[in-house]
């Protein structure tokens, strides 16, 4: 019986002691932890033909490694070589370019992860290589502004684009060395202004960022301002704060006309931002840009959008636009037939550039079920007027009976992206008759939530009514339209 059972019990003691080998096995294993590097180009990237380089490449760390430490580089400029027993470069730089450069160091055959830098050398007449844009106001590029966008090589050649209203230019050329006090100058390209074109050229004063300038004389404008690197094309990108979309708000600020404007930024891995909305009017918008990272977590864009005829938006918005940190953009429009300032030849105002977050998160934080406001108003005509409704914990609006609700009002919201819609019934009082007779008309109005701020902001359009004893007379078929306002707010704000 007992030899029987002898084979069993050899099988347990042999389970039994694998199993006491992987826990302790377990419990003492670890990653290993691999020597670490520090390069001298973790902070200057520039370098000048001519320059005498020694620096060192050294070890920050040796990790699990032990024994013999041997460095390696790969990529550096002509002109320099590395010693591997002590991590010494050495030798002067001839060749202007872009240069990526590999380093790694190995203790005891333990090799650290890859040191990957970008590097330029480039002659001291040149900016610092990247892609450089700046936004054109209206005075500069008319009628609607204008944007410029161009990548400059170490070499000095660069090339991009330049868009004004509908035009798309391809700009391209290259700086040229001038006498010592005196900017480097471009090859001239020509500048759409109005119906004509002008000579223009970009300048670069070493230790300052390169300007664009008309340099024709019979141009009524010269001086168009400075660019700003917004991808240097050396140095480490880091990580975007702000990478994804952000509801935007467009309230008006100041001077002629009412009105909010909406829509969204989506911003991608490499700071791209790509801009799509409606202005106050409803004229739909798209634009596009480099941002730059401002301070750590925010980034400052340097929007044109535009319908490429009658209008566009034109600014420098930071996002997020935390409140009292708010940016602010223009508002250009050309004259329409029909429209409120039709006798202009362009109007310009100035709207707050609001951006939030719209996620599951800040809805439930800033638009909890709660008793809202929603307000219709357009200054021109003395329209003010609004309902309370009640925001349920599925972000539908329920308004009530009629008595309740005297705009007769419908709203509707799109949770993933803050989107709202909606129609109310407002009542304006006659031009001529004043209280003793009053107007009903049936507005759509749209907008966008900005949880971060904990409002809503959107337009609607409505027609002036028409009014024979003004000077000169208003017709029904004259009666222009007008843009206005829809805000959405709690109700003890």
């Amino acid at each position: 019986m007992l030899s029987r059972s002898l084979p069993a019990l050899r099988s347990l003691v042999t389970l039994l002691g694998c199993l006491l080998f992987l826990l302790a096995t377990t419990a003492t294993s670890r990653a290993v932890v691999l020597p670490s590097l520090r390069t001298p180009w973790d902070s200057e990237v520039i370098l000048r033909p001519g320059d005498e380089v020694w620096v060192n490449l050294w070890l920050d760390s040796e990790g699990d490694g032990s024994g013999k430490v041997v460095f390696s580089c790969s990529g550096l400029p002509p002109g320099l070589r590395l010693d591997p027993a002590d991590g010494t470069i050495r030798g002067t730089v001839r060749q202007p370019g872009l240069y990526t450069v590999t380093a790694r160091a190995s203790v005891g055959g333990l090799s650290s992860a890859p040191a990957v830098r970008r590097i330029a050398v480039v002659p001291e007449h040149l900016p610092t290589p990247g892609v450089y844009e700046r936004v054109l106001s209206r005075d500069s590029a008319p009628p609607l502004g204008g944007h410029l966008s161009i990548l400059i090589q170490p070499t000095g050649s660069y090339s991009g684009l330049l868009r004004t209203g509908t035009r798309r230019t391809p700009v391209a050329g290259t700086f040229k060395e001038a006498a010592p006090g005196s900017p480097s100058t471009s090859t001239r390209f020509l500048l759409p202004y109005e119906n004509r074109l002008f000579l223009a050229e970009l300048f670069y004063y070493r230790g300052d960022a390169p300007g664009l300038t008309i340099v024709d004389t019979a141009s009524p404008v010269s001086n168009l301002g400075l660019l700003s690197l917004v991808r240097p094309s050396v140095g480490t990108l880091p990580p975007c704060p702000q990478l994804g979309r952000h509801a935007v708000g467009l309230p008006f600020s100041y001077g002629p006309g009412n009105g909010s404007g909406y829509g969204s930024v989506q911003i991608s891995a490499d700071y791209r931002v790509n801009f799509v909305g409606q202005n106050p009017e409803g004229t739909g918008l798209t634009g596009s840009c480099i941002a730059e990272p401002v301070g750590g977590e925010r980034v400052l864009g340097h929007l044109f959008a535009t319908d490429g005829a009658t209008t566009s938006l034109l600014g420098d918005p930071l996002v997020p636009s935390t409140q009292g940190l708010e940016s602010t953009v223009k508002w250009v429009r050309l004259s329409r037939k029909g429209w409120q300032y039709a006798d202009y030849s362009h109007v310009e105002s100035d709207l707050t550039f609001l951006a939030s977050r719209v996620t599951p998160r800040t809805l439930a934080a800033y638009f909890p079920s709660d008793i809202y406001d929603l307000r219709v108003s357009q200054n021109d005509i003395g329209l003010s007027t609004s309902t309370d409704f009640l925001l349920t914990s599925g972000y539908r609006a329920h308004f009530g009976s009629p008595a309740d609700d005297p705009l007769r009002a419908r709203l509707d919201i799109y949770t993933p992206t803050g989107f709202f819609s909606g129609r109310c019934t407002v009542t304006l009082m006659d031009p001529v008759f004043g209280s003793d007779r009053f107007h009903t008309r049936t507005v759509n109005f749209s907008g966008m939530l900005l949880p971060e701020y904990g409002f809503g902001v959107g337009r609607f359009v409505i027609r002036q009514l028409p009014n024979p004893e003004a000077i000169p007379p208003v017709t029904a078929a004259q009666a222009p339209f007008l843009s206005g306002s829809v805000d959405i707010f709690p109700t003890f704000k």
